[in-house]
């Protein structure tokens, strides 16, 4: 994904943070580890500021989320709750005419008999391998509610290239351009699913130096970006 001199300088550090991070988990067992870990590193971290940021636009009501309700799961063993035993045994009790139809996520059936739960996964992995190898046959089901594969194919797609293969994009030798070309070429072609996830951070990324660090820059000086240039050049070279 990177040029080799960006690369030199990112290699391993993300596991580094992340085996940093663990640190001071690693006190409790296992299944305490994996729920302190979840509830600091994503709960807090990811679906709490996206409440902070959604209630700022639009009222937001938790009615399922009670002290009562989270003391209960909590005192659970994590074996009920992972792979959603619980959510699965509840559904399957109150409602087993809903428990035929499949999870979006991963397009299986959240049912208590695993026979007929791997009957149907077979089913599945058979159509999805059948469209990608043979021929598209089978209708897929998307898991979102917009195609936005499709878009980025077709009404998106000068946009994206504007800012995929703009030479401002290519000028700062962080992305090594043949791998950027490589994804953006099979994502056209449609073959291999999730494509955006690749592509789209990539571009995420871009337009946000484009509107902290070039706005910024764009209000220096000539002679102060002058000198500010001839110093980046020396520390990456």
């Amino acid at each position: 994904m990177y040029t080799p001199q960006t690369y030199a300088r990112l290699a391993g550090l993300a596991f580094e943070s992340l085996r940093q991070e663990l640190q001071p988990y690693l006190k409790y067992d296992r299944e305490r580890r994996i729920d302190y870990f979840g509830f600091i590193q994503l709960d807090l971290r990811h679906y709490y500021h996206y409440v902070t940021f959604t209630r700022s636009y639009i009222d937001v009501r938790h009615p399922y989320c009670d002290y009562d309700l989270v003391d209960f799961l909590l005192a659970l063993p994590v074996s009920f709750r992972v792979a959603r035993r619980l959510q699965i045994a509840v559904l399957n009790r109150l409602n087993p005419s809903l428990a035929m139809v499949p999870v979006d996520k991963d397009d299986s059936l959240p049912i208590e008999q695993p026979v007929i739960r791997d009957i149907h996964r077979s089913l599945q992995l058979f159509k999805r391998r059948f469209n990608k190898y043979v021929y598209p046959l089978f209708p897929e089901q998307f898991t979102l509610h917009s195609d936005y594969d499709r878009w980025l194919r077709h009404e998106l797609r000068d946009w994206a290239e504007a800012i995929l293969f703009d030479p401002r994009t290519a000028g700062r030798s962080i992305w090594n351009p043949d791998f950027i070309r490589s994804l953006w070429t099979q994502h056209l072609s449609g073959q291999r699913q999730w494509m955006l996830g690749k592509i789209a951070p990539v571009m995420t990324y871009e337009m946000m130096l484009r509107k902290l660090y070039d706005a910024q820059w764009e209000q220096c000086s000539p002679v102060f970006l002058g000198t500010a240039q001839r110093g980046l050049n020396e520390f990456l070279h």
